[in-house]
């Protein structure tokens, strides 16, 4: 990782990598390389299988509803019933996945089917240990990092565009796409610059042709990406692009933040603002500024002076209220890294602080309304901001 571009926002690169899906209490999730898909439906009982990924390990040999209760001879329960408080299961899972792809690769799983007990056994791909600096100077990083720009690119269109698997169109599909540029970007490699290249050529002349998406959620990271892909590449192609999702973000503003689309949400929330696509956008336009593009400094101010209310009043809001109080959906990560982008040490001491509130809160990272990804995403980021 020696050669990899310098992204303004640290640690981008691990977003594409980190995937989930959480829609229930106990969270739908994938058991890392594996490809095994369960759910904790009894933390005290195990892990129970939804599903398994053809061409993976565990590929075939699983089916719906075994409860999984042991791996490589250690138990995979819970101590407690709410995991949050106890032992969590994947942790359990976690480690023994580690330490086989430090060794020789085997899972051995104890699965409860019915009335019945077997041994299901699996072979994970050796990729060694992770280095004490880890993702630097790490070869199990480097791997990880080589298959995840091998598979981008695989899944890329002649056009551009990335085309995951099973991904809902919309304002996800945007965010998908714009995290999976950042990676390709942030290792530097000739290779995956040529893919970050095609795809943000692809997305200039997608909003050239059908302009900037009126949803407010996406608009930050296309913006975040179109601008890390400059600061790396010098291309100035992708310019005006950026430009027009500012202006587009500009016009949409109300007070100091942003709603779900172009036009404010009273009723919905409270000031009829959103605090989670609301940050991603000011770091857009804090990056676009570095660009050289002309930002309406009035809307940036506004951002900035409205958003740095909180900060020792609580944790981030859900939208114009009082803070929320631990977990924060990646609300509180997504302001520290906008305060580290700020120059002067007030706002240090403020992404220092929101830093805080987010590590304080890390047994909510699988809790979030909508779902954890923006947890997710921005925790370890803002992890990286902590005094």
């Amino acid at each position: 990782m020696k050669d990899s571009h310098k992204l303004r926002i640290p640690a981008i690169a691990l977003l594409a990598a980190a995937t989930s899906a959480c829609a229930a209490t106990y969270p739908r999730f994938n058991a890392g390389i594996s490809g095994i898909w369960a759910e904790i439906r009894d933390a005290t009982e195990g892990l129970t299988v939804l599903d398994t990924e053809s061409g993976t390990p565990a590929g075939g040999k699983f089916r719906t509803g075994d409860l999984i209760t042991a791996v490589n001879g250690s138990p995979i329960r819970g101590t407690i019933g709410d995991y949050i408080l106890g032992t969590d299961p994947r942790r359990v899972l976690g480690e023994a996945i580690g330490a086989a792809e430090a060794t020789d690769g085997q899972l051995r799983f104890e699965v409860a089917r019915g009335d019945d007990t077997s041994e299901v056994s699996i072979v994970l791909p050796v990729l060694g240990s992770y280095s004490d600096t880890w993702p630097l100077k790490c070869g199990k990083s480097d791997a990880i990092i080589e298959q995840t720009g091998a598979y981008l690119r695989r899944i890329q269109s002649e056009e551009g565009a990335f085309e995951f698997e099973d991904s809902p169109a919309g304002s996800g599909e945007l965010i998908g796409r714009a995290l999976a540029g950042l990676f390709l970007v942030s290792t530097g490699s000739a290779d995956n610059l040529a893919a970050a290249r095609r795809y943000a050529h692809f997305l200039a002349g997608d909003i050239e042709a059908n302009g900037v998406t009126e949803s407010s959620w996406p608009k930050g990271y296309l913006g975040i990406f179109l601008a890390e892909y400059y600061l790396a590449t010098g291309d100035r192609a992708v310019l005006e692009t950026l430009r027009a999702i500012c202006k587009a973000a500009e016009v949409s503003q109300f007070i100091g933040g942003w709603a779900h689309g172009e036009t404010p949400s009273p009723g919905y929330s409270h000031g009829a603002l959103m605090t989670s696509p609301s940050l991603p956008i000011v770091m857009a336009l804090t990056l676009a500024r570095e660009c050289g593009v002309a930002v309406d400094e009035a809307c940036f101010v506004r951002a900035v002076r409205y958003f740095s209310r909180f900060p020792g009043n609580d944790g981030m809001a859900y939208g114009d209220q009082r803070g929320d109080t631990g977990v924060s959906n990646g609300k509180d990560a997504m302001a520290a890294t906008v305060f580290s982008l700020l120059p002067g040490n007030a706002y240090r001491q403020m992404s220092e602080l929101m830093a805080l509130h987010s590590a304080d809160s890390y047994h909510g990272v699988q809790h979030g309304h909508g779902g954890c990804s923006f947890n997710v995403i921005w925790r370890g980021i803002g992890a990286l901001h902590l005094p």
